[in-house]
């Protein structure tokens, strides 16, 4: 029940009650040795962290569960965090290292055809691009995933869940209305392979 709250807590944009309600959720896990339960809560306890500002923090328990991950061979997982990655050192100002955890989750997505994951990676890598890099490729990206988003039925997580500003804003505010909409247009008619292969390419935000 605690864990279910919390996600009602995220809706409402109330992290400090996510992470009490997941924090309670993680010690009751843990007692009861809900071996599924545990990861699933620390996930859920980690977001409430990072919406809080605790970057470190964030770092820190995630790190605990890419590491169960990795030793279970959890796929999905694995990719999923680096997502999540991607976007803590994006707050943290590390623009280079949002940039590898956003194209190796990308990759894994794009290698299984997992629509979600490719929206919500894609998703990031047009924030990251937008918000530290080539505003153009982060526009296109941006495109690429609304057509996603739209024909699949998927969220944009690191708008909906990590609370990070909307591309298409980053897009408007980098390269001004009528530039920012054309780009927009020009990766929403892209084969998504194509940007996924280009974002793949790319080298990190501010290298030469």
């Amino acid at each position: 029940a605690h864990y279910d709250l919390g996600f009602i807590s995220m809706v409402h944009s109330d992290p400090e009650g996510l992470r009490e309600h997941e924090s309670t959720a993680l010690d009751l896990f843990t007692a009861a040795g809900a071996a599924d339960g545990i990861p699933k809560a620390r996930q859920a306890l980690v977001l409430g962290v990072f919406l809080t500002g605790n970057y470190d923090g964030a770092l820190e328990l995630e790190g605990q569960n890419l590491a169960e991950f990795q030793a279970r061979g959890a796929e999905y997982q694995i990719a999923d965090t680096m997502t999540f990655h991607a976007g803590v050192y994006l707050k943290s100002g590390d623009p280079a290292t949002s940039w590898r955890f956003v194209q190796d989750g990308l990759r894994w997505f794009a290698e299984n055809d997992n629509q979600s994951g490719i929206a919500r990676a894609l998703g990031m890598a047009a924030i990251v691009q937008l918000t530290f890099g080539d505003a153009e490729l982060g526009a296109r990206a941006a495109g690429a995933t609304y057509v996603i988003v739209r024909e699949k039925g998927v969220m944009l997580a690191p708008v909906k869940v990590l609370h990070l500003r909307d591309p298409e804003e980053l897009a408007i505010e980098r390269l001004g209305e009528v530039r920012a909409r054309e780009l927009l247009a020009i990766g929403a008619d892209t084969p998504i392979a194509r940007v996924i292969e280009e974002v793949l390419n790319a080298p990190p935000p501010g290298a030469a």
